[in-house]
């Protein structure tokens, strides 16, 4: 959402923005010049049910943070309503961050053999190295110059995280070199992932191109669909790919290496939605019912300023305003008084209201 690195919006991922106009019916009615305003509307389905959204294993911390649920299955709907004169509507559907055993201290190097030692043995050099916390987030570019370069070697070591200053714990396999490529002196690019390469303590999961449960591999909210996996066997001895480069006319080295995130199948992922609007003023109006049966709403739509009209399953409707937000006279206690009215209506007559207090 954000690629402020001080910020919580960083750990955003995955957002889809969209902007939308509302459709004009011929015909309709207009309220405050703005026709058939209806709601975005989103539904949401949870299945609570222990293994998927607990690790069982670690039975005080839930994957989707939240707690203490009944398991079953909740359904949510979620209305956006435009309150904007343009009749425009920007939001993002996005993944919010989940409690997984993927953060890890990655340690990695890019090293060689020269062919000037051959006849002298073959005596590594590193030609890049670098250290990170490979998490939701956390990954580095590489891009070395293979000059003079006979067997290439990329190597992998890690840690486990903590969890808050409470335990050390085995994190899941996350480990992969995203798409590396050799680029030749004639300016190709070969993928590794098509080229002959043998492992040493590297555990090589699904193959290429599959994370360690057999989902998609992303790094960093960036899909790798030719990542090799890295993760070591041993995770006390380093993990080692090695690549020999004779007859390739190899120049340089790319690749990015970070921690897989989300691992596995993706379906079930918590996802979050929002709002943005751009102007010195901003009005946001959302209807949310949780359910689990039938929905007892029926439609979400603008209803003049500061109101919304929700029309329920068996025809009432309900006004819902709020008064006094934009009176600015702090010596008028009535019209300087922010409450909220609801109006029920059933085929068109008032059968009920509500106020907050002043």
């Amino acid at each position: 959402m954000s690629d402020d690195p001080l910020g919580s919006a960083q750990f955003i991922t995955d957002c889809d923005w969209y902007e939308t106009k509302n459709g004009v019916k011929e015909g309709s009615q207009a309220v405050d010049g703005i026709k058939d305003k209806a709601a975005i509307k989103f539904q949401f389905h949870t299945e609570y049910a222990e293994k998927k959204n607990n690790f069982w294993r670690y039975d005080w911390k839930w994957q989707n943070r939240t707690a203490y649920n009944e398991y079953g299955t909740l359904d949510t709907d979620l209305y956006f309503v435009s309150m904007k004169q343009d009749d425009s509507m920007q939001f993002a559907i996005a993944c919010p961050p989940e409690f997984a055993l993927v953060n890890k201290r990655l340690y990695w190097k890019v090293c060689a053999v020269m062919e000037k030692d051959k006849a002298s043995g073959e005596q590594e050099v590193v030609l890049e190295e670098g250290k990170f916390g490979a998490w939701i987030l956390g990954k580095e570019t590489v891009d070395v110059a293979l000059d003079g370069v006979k067997k290439l070697y990329l190597k992998v070591f890690t840690e486990d995280g903590r969890q808050g200053d409470l335990y050390e714990y085995e994190s899941l396999k996350t480990i992969f070199w995203g798409d590396p490529v050799i680029e030749t002196t004639d300016h190709q690019k070969l993928a590794m992932a098509d080229l002959a390469y043998t492992c040493e303590n590297t555990d090589e999961g699904c193959g290429v191109g599959k994370d360690y449960e057999g989902g998609r591999v992303t790094i960093q909210a960036e899909e790798f669909d030719k990542a090799i996996p890295a993760e070591p066997r041993d995770k006390k001895k380093w993990g080692v790919i090695t690549l020999d480069l004779e007859g390739l006319n190899a120049a340089r080295f790319h690749a990015v290496i970070g921690g897989d995130y989300p691992v596995g199948d993706e379906s079930g992922k918590r996802r979050t939605v929002f709002q943005q609007q751009t102007g010195t003023s901003a009005c946001f109006a959302s209807v949310i019912e949780p359910h689990e049966g039938d929905a007892m709403v029926q439609s979400v739509q603008y209803a003049g300023a500061w109101s919304i009209k929700v029309t329920l399953a068996d025809g009432r409707e309900q006004i819902i305003s709020v008064k006094g937000i934009e009176n600015t006279q702090e010596s008028d206690t009535m019209k300087n008084s922010v409450r909220i009215l609801l109006e029920e209506y059933q085929e068109g007559t008032l059968i009920r209201s509500e106020e907050t207090a002043r």
